[in-house]
């Protein structure tokens, strides 16, 4: 499968998409999974109710699901919709929205850590109508994931975009390098896009996607990485 590399970015402000008018039925996320959690823990966060039900995503790397280790990643399906922050409704995004029950003491801060640089602490309060001070035990948040459904100057060919979140040591430059690609970002992006090619060969969306954010805007997701 190949792949080709443009970074698009989201911040607090102002997300993938911003300015969308619809969105698409499939993206991905690029989860980075650490040594104490396990693909049902993960599948959970995003409200999926079977782990295996990531297989058909991630064939090319983890043909059985039962042996993927710690500190590797994993691609998690769910569908892009077209947002608008709770005080501006006429400021959209793309991103998927997962609830989440918050438990006695989290804050987003601690939330957004469960995500693994997914997204960050400043992105849900942006787009979630409780203060930080208020999640109170069994108040339910929306956990929003960014993405794309396609973006100026990406072949037709490429129908899938991978949230990607840069690791550690990882710099736009050196992914540039990796995939030979000339970039499209901003200084300190700490998301990119990924757009996927052979798309049939891991799992059609239902519908075709959108053509994509009627802005080319850019900006970096948030100070708290």
């Amino acid at each position: 499968m190949r792949l080709i590399l443009l970074a698009v970015v989201a911040s607090a402000a102002t997300a993938a998409g911003d300015g969308c008018s619809t969105g698409c039925n499939l993206a991905l996320a690029s989860y980075h999974i650490t040594r104490t959690q396990n693909l049902t823990y993960i599948v959970n966060l995003f409200g999926i109710d079977d782990y295996r039900k990531l297989q058909p995503y991630n064939n090319f790397r983890f043909p059985n699901l039962d042996f993927v280790t710690a500190d590797a990643r994993i691609a998690v399906n769910f569908p892009c919709r077209c947002l608008a922050l709770p005080t501006a409704p006429f400021s959209t995004y793309l991103a998927g929205s997962f609830p989440y029950l918050v438990r006695s003491g989290e804050a987003y801060s601690s939330i957004a850590a469960n995500y693994n640089n997914l997204t960050t602490a400043a992105w849900l309060q942006a787009t979630n109508s409780y203060r930080n001070n208020n999640l109170d035990d069994g108040t339910v948040v929306n956990v929003t994931v960014n993405c794309s459904c396609g973006y100026p100057g990406v072949p037709p060919d490429y129908k899938l975009f991978l949230t990607y979140p840069l690791g550690e040591g990882e710099t736009l430059d050196s992914v540039e390098d990796k995939y030979n690609f000339r970039l499209q970002s901003e200084v300190g992006t700490r998301i990119v896009y990924i757009p996927l090619i052979g798309v049939s060969t891991i799992a059609p969306p239902t519908d075709s996607p959108s053509k994509g954010p009627r802005k080319n805007k850019t900006a970096i997701m948030g100070n708290d990485r």
